[in-house]
């Protein structure tokens, strides 16, 4: 079953789409070079923001883009890679300043490398090189997170977002359930304990 459907709203066919399905699925805005002009697409139901800062246009202060679209609708949640790597850590802290810890939602984007030794890994039928959690393409383009979720909030943690104590981690299970994806506790090897996922 499709929970989350990720789109460009410049795209041709793509308000069609948010309009007839976004009571259906979770439509998310990500991976695009759109403008502020997407801010249409939000009004229409697609209110969620994969990967924030990924593949997008920096926020400009002529050019807002995506990521001044998603900051300006109170609806709108955003994905948060918190793996150290794929966002600096004062980019992260604004984030949740500019957002407010209620809308954004950590995720890890990891890949086939997460919890492995430094090696050679495949994405998508590409090759990838991880190294010390940093999984990239030949070309160097980060290819996918070798992080854990928990360790991404451990690392956001450390960082400088507050804990505030439970609050903000049944905020993120709460935010998943609302799209459908449920954490629970999977058992590894005994030795490895238990993650969250």
């Amino acid at each position: 079953m499709i929970k989350l459907v990720t789109l460009a709203p410049n795209m041709e066919g793509s308000e069609e789409f948010i309009r007839e399905l976004h009571n259906e699925v979770v439509i998310s805005i990500g991976h695009t070079a759109a403008d502020y002009g997407c801010a249409e697409a939000m009004k229409e139901g697609a209110l969620h923001v994969t990967h924030l800062y990924n593949a997008m246009n920096p926020m400009g202060h002529r050019e807002p883009g995506v990521i001044g679209a998603a900051a300006d609708n109170q609806d709108c949640m955003v994905e948060l890679i918190g793996d150290g790597i794929h966002i600096h850590p004062v980019t992260v802290r604004n984030t949740f300043r500019l957002f407010g810890d209620s809308r954004v939602v950590l995720i890890s984007d990891s890949m086939m490398a997460t919890g492995m030794e430094n090696g050679l890994y495949e994405l998508g039928g590409q090759e990838v090189t991880m190294k010390d959690r940093k999984a990239t393409l030949a070309d160097g383009t980060i290819a996918g997170s070798a992080t854990c979720l928990f360790d991404c909030m451990k690392c956001v943690i450390s960082m400088g977002v507050p804990e505030r104590e439970k609050r903000f981690w049944q905020q993120q299970q709460i935010r998943r359930e609302v799209l459908g994806f449920m954490m629970r506790w999977v058992p590894l090897l005994p030795e490895n304990g238990q993650i969250l996922c």
